[in-house]
Order: C-alpha cells, then structure tokens, then sequence
C-alpha cells in the first residue's frame, strides 16, 4: 500500500533532508535544523512547509503524529511541535509540548502534550467554582500535576486559611490539601513540579506597596 492510498498527506522523517514522503509534495524548507540527527536547537531552528490543498483540512478529521525527545534538563523554554495557524484569521491547529509551571514559577522538569484548535470564534465562561470561601486571590498558583488542576491561595481573614492548596474535582467542586507549612507567611506563591512531585512556596503580598507602585506608573504615564 503507499502512503497516498494509507491517506498520509505528510511524512517527514528527518534522516538526513526535510523532503516529504507522502508523496503529496509537501517539502519543508529548513531554518537551522540537524537533518542528519533530526535536531532543533530549541531557539531558533524550524521547518516551514507552503500551504497546499493537500494540507486544507476544511473541518475534516485529520491525525498528527511526532516522535519527540527533549533532555531531562533545559535551560530554556518548551514550544510548538506543529502548527498551521492563520493570525488574522485566528483560524488553525497547534500540537505544544509545554510545562505546567506558571507566570511565578520557575521551569519545572514535567512535560505536557497540549493540542489547540481555533476557528476565530470566542467561547462562554464556565464557572469552576471557587478554591476557598475564604481568599479571592488564586492566579499565581494555578499548576497541573498528575493530570489534575491546582491552585494555591493568598491571604484571609484567618491564619488557619492561609496557604492553602486546593485540588480541581470537576464541575465546580475544590478539594482542600492542606496547608503548606506553618509560618506567618499568608499565601502560596509559586508552585512546580519536578521529577514527578509537586513543590509549592509560601509568601507574603506586600498589597500597600503594589497600590504605590500602580498608581505612581499611573501618574507617570498622565493618568490619575
């Protein structure tokens, strides 16, 4: 059987050229890429293939497939396997290798397959509930840990709530895990996990100094 009548549109092996073998024509133009070892350097180095009807998938179900290795230490950031992606369109496919580790938190040893489709149109709010009846403020802690969802807490009212982590159960159920440690400190800051467990940090917010610094950026920029 050949690779047009197995339905492959396009077949990349990376052995020494960036040529397609699916037989549709579809051949990469290389930027920096290691045919020979099929190796990106993780900066700079991709393939970039012309659009063709061939690659026109017009809402039909299409299979991505990639063989990836990366170390077990980088020093950078992870990025897109594959993507087809119009930007003024806001139209199109991508296949990510990501961490979980959030705006706060350092690089964390986990990898994660993250696939995103868009077709320009905007979704509606689903409500998730809310971590802990006691603080508002969860964003800084949000961080996927062995297929689950968690989110660490900063301040209230009471020193027995504070730095709180909360497991996502679905719908808008939170299971509480627990306090992280027993200092004075009021919140969980960052969180990340490496190899294979999930470590989290207490902090305090500092929320007087935050308003001093916004409303002087405020008045700099002519604004009161």
């Amino acid at each position: 059987m050949s690779n047009k009548q197995a339905g492959l549109v396009g077949y990349w092996p990376l052995q020494g050229d960036s040529q397609d073998y699916s037989g549709h024509g579809n051949h990469a133009v290389n930027y920096g890429v290691d045919l020979e070892r099929g190796l990106f350097d993780g900066r700079g180095s991709y393939l970039a293939v012309a659009p063709s009807p061939s690659l026109s998938f017009a809402g039909e179900e299409f299979t991505l497939a990639a063989w990836v290795s990366t170390q077990a230490e980088i020093e950078g950031v992870f990025g897109d396997v594959i993507s087809k992606f119009d930007a003024n369109a806001r139209k199109g496919f991508s296949l990510s290798l990501k961490s979980s580790a959030g705006g706060y938190n350092s690089q964390g040893s986990d990898r994660h397959l993250h696939f995103g489709i868009d077709d320009g149109k905007v979704s509606a709010w689903e409500p998730c509930g809310r971590p802990s009846p006691y603080s508002n403020y969860v964003s800084n802690s949000l961080t996927v840990f062995d297929g689950n969802l968690y989110a660490g807490t900063l301040d209230a009212e009471q020193a027995e709530n504070w730095c709180h982590v909360y497991r996502y159960q679905g719908e808008q159920s939170w299971f509480d895990c627990g306090r992280v440690g027993n200092l004075r400190t009021k919140g969980v800051g960052p969180m990340i996990v490496h190899n294979r467990k999930l470590y989290a940090g207490t902090w305090n917010y500092d929320w007087t100094r935050v308003f001093d610094e916004r409303r002087t950026l405020n008045l700099l920029c002519g604004r009161q």
